[in-house]
């Protein structure tokens, strides 16, 4: 049989075993209806027509602005339901209208699994890795996607063919619901527009699925909405487990632990005490600690260390009279006092005795195997999911984020007979989370935030965050417009509540800190000792342009991508690719470290700059270049940040960059005057620059290969000199 007959019938085994376990997996869980429901939000989504998506004002009239004080907090939970439905429709519409970049993957397989539901199982190709391509997406649960007989191009091939498509939500995904990873089972809005090959299950036509916006997040907001108008009923949120097979970690740890070593000692030890060391390994990285198990710990950790005494005195030679049936029939102590055995051990460690070594070895270490089997409490339940909530319930400090803090609705906390509770031994020991503490607080919606703010016990709340920095990201400009982004600390702030300023910075040099700090905090922050190092005063470029902070001008023009409606101006493009090229050759000569971080407000300045710039240097030791939209460098830093403004158009419009958060100076309500008074202050200290007064920048500029338009040609010949003056 040749190689190519053989890899056909793998993968045609393959094929059989992912219909196989997708149509067990779903014999499995169907009559759990729930598990399939859509959520209110995603059943509006399916509502839209094409037409719907793209009518920008279809729920204006509902949308009423969210108000400072309210009558009672239901009135409060309400005022962000229809702002965030108008959210989740002006998001689908964006999606839509990038759709010629949007990301996607070809069915290859189709199983029908409820034709009355329109729910399929649909197997995909693998992602391809080439990361030009757009042929990345990989479905995970809760995706709304467009499943259509063609390629993602350009919106008007939905819009000429309304037929050609529908839309769908993955409901499951193969990985870690027992089926195959590339498999997913998708709940359609209506019937698929290409049918499968009755015999192969092949579609009969092309077949794509296309990422449009994950649901999970605006899902969990929408049920804690719900959660706080139902009188903070729980019940709706829990999902009651059946108790399952048990625990492979904890209980195959407890039946290793309830062994002596004398029946597995000459064949089986290596084995054993491998899978003993592993288990172990989990308990003392995992398990939650209080004052009551610290013994335990210090047992878990003396036992891994007398493993490996044993395994060097087995592994020595033959063994020698270790293996003398008097020896291994040797009686273990009997209790002893735990307080002693950290001494007993730095005996064992120092013993020059083989035969003394090996009986002390082995008896302190089933006597501290015991003592984890009577004093170590496990969970009787298994499942990865009983088995989180176990450890949850139990530790004093989570970290998560705000959307996965939705989790915790599930975890008993207090005394309860219900859910995992009634499966542990000592629910007693169950810890209520009571502080509650949010970084990045005023990036947040208020929605957002009352996902954690309502966990049942928290009696105190930190906000921790700088309402100048980015807000929330608001797509609507309608429920921008009625308050639907402000956060819980801007809230808190405008209603006079106490704040404590964190008044040093030591992140940015003082020329680059003295204009927003001047201007937006009032003079109120100063300069760590740090920021007046001499290295901070280190200038990685020679030339008037470069200083600490420096504003160079570069009179480009702007451009719509094409296919699309993000911006970008290839004349800036030019400009940072010969700067990053410079400082590049600069960390060459000088044999030093450097990180460089291009921050772009639109996301097609972002994709122009990486195609010339991140591929260049994606491999150079020591020289990092990142290209991040303003969002996505919120919160990182690095050596040297390169802004590109794009905006230059006669009418003097900056868009949204009139709301400076978005440029990361640290401005909220900006209007237009704000870039003037950039300008002007760079003018009067100095720091302003034309890209003339460079030598080289304005011969880079002008190279045709540096310069491409929308439509693929160069247009260098319109551009002279006298425009960058």
């Amino acid at each position: 049989m040749s190689d190519g007959e053989r890899s056909g019938k793998k993968r045609r085994r393959d094929e059989e075993e992912g219909f196989e376990d997708a149509a067990r997996y779903w014999a499995r869980v169907k009559k759990n209806d729930a598990t399939f429901a859509l959520s209110y939000l995603e059943r509006q989504v399916f509502s839209w027509s094409v037409k719907d998506i793209f009518n920008r004002d279809l729920l204006r009239h509902k949308i009423k602005r969210i108000p400072d004080t309210f009558t009672s907090f239901w009135s409060y939970l309400d005022s962000f339901t229809w702002p965030l439905i108008e959210e989740v429709h002006t998001y689908i519409s964006s999606s839509l209208d990038g759709y010629a970049q949007a990301n996607f993957v070809e069915v290859t397989h189709l199983l029908t699994v409820n034709s009355r539901k329109s729910i399929l199982g649909f197997q995909v190709a693998e992602p391809v890795k080439d990361e030009n391509s757009r042929e990345t997406y990989v479905p995970a649960e809760r995706d709304i996607i467009l499943v259509s007989s063609q390629k993602p191009r350009h919106i008007s091939d939905l819009t000429r063919n309304k037929a050609s498509f529908v839309l769908g939500s993955v409901r499951k995904r193969g990985k870690g619901n027992g089926f195959r990873p590339d498999w997913c089972i998708v709940q359609l809005s209506s019937t698929i527009p290409i049918e499968a090959d009755p015999y192969t299950d092949i579609p009969e036509g092309p077949l794509f699925l296309v990422f449009l916006i994950n649901m999970k997040t605006y899902n969990r907001i929408w049920r804690c909405l719900l959660l706080g108008k139902n009188d903070a009923n729980l019940d709706e949120l829990q999902n009651k487990k059946s108790c399952g097979p048990v625990n492979k970690v904890a209980i195959q740890a407890k039946v290793v632990l309830g062994k002596t070593f004398k029946h597995h000692l000459k064949d089986d030890y290596i084995k054993l005490s491998g899978n003993l060391q592993s288990r172990i390994a989990v308990l003392y990285n995992d398990h939650p600690r209080n004052l009551e198990t610290g013994r335990s710990f210090q047992c878990m950790l003396e036992v891994l260390e007398l493993i490996q005494i044993l395994h060097a005195l087995l592994s020595a030679g033959d063994g020698g009279d270790i293996w003398s049936n008097e020896l291994l029939e040797s009686t273990i102590e009997e209790n002893t006092d735990p307080v002693l055995w950290p001494s007993q051990l730095a005996c064992i460690r120092i013993n020059s005795c083989n035969k003394s070594k090996f009986v002390a070895a082995r008896s302190l270490c089933v006597q501290e195997l015991r003592y984890l089997c009577k004093n170590l409490d496990l969970p009787h339940c298994y499942s990865t999911q009983d088995v989180q909530l176990y450890l949850l319930s139990r530790t004093r400090c989570i970290i998560c984020t705000v959307c996965s803090s939705f989790r915790l609705y599930d975890v008993p906390m207090r005394n309860s007979s219900t859910g995992v509770c009634g499966l542990l031994k000592k629910s007693e020991n169950m810890i209520p989370l009571e502080l509650l503490i949010i970084d990045e607080a005023a990036q947040l919606k208020e929605c957002e935030t009352l996902i954690p703010l309502q966990l049942p016990g928290i009696r105190h709340a930190v906000f921790i965050g700088d309402e100048y920095q980015l807000p929330a990201l608001v797509k609507s400009k309608i429920s921008d417009a009625a308050n639907f982004g402000r956060s819980v600390f801007e809230r808190l702030s405008s209603l006079g509540y106490s704040k404590h300023l964190l008044n040093i910075q030591y992140r940015m040099h003082s020329e680059i800190s003295k204009f927003p700090v001047g201007t937006f905090y009032d003079g109120k922050i100063s300069d760590g000792p740090n920021v007046s190092h001499k290295y901070y005063n280190k200038r990685f470029l020679a030339g008037k342009l470069f200083r600490p902070y420096s504003f160079i001008n570069v009179d480009g023009h702007e451009t719509c991508e094409k296919h699309g409606l993000s911006l970008k101006n290839s004349i800036e493009v030019a400009a940072i690719v010969l700067i990053v090229r410079r400082l590049f050759k600069e960390t060459v000569s000088t044999g030093s470290k450097l990180s460089v971080g291009v921050v772009p407000p639109y996301n097609a300045q972002v994709r122009a700059i990486q195609e010339k710039v991140e591929k260049a240097y994606s491999r150079s030791d020591g020289f990092l270049v990142k290209v991040k939209s303003v969002d996505g460098f919120q919160g990182a830093e690095e050596d040297i940040i390169i802004i590109s403004t794009v905006r230059s158009n006669g009418a003097g419009s900056v868009g949204f960059l009139s709301n400076l958060q978005r440029t990361n100076v640290a401005l909220t309500r900006a209007n237009n005057s704000v870039w003037q008074k950039i300008v002007k202050d760079s003018w009067d200290r100095g720091c302003f620059f034309n890209v003339s007064d460079d030598k080289e920048l304005p011969n880079a500029i002008f190279e045709p290969t540096e310069v491409d338009d929308t439509d693929g040609t160069s247009n260098d010949h319109e551009y002279n000199l006298s425009h960058l003056v």
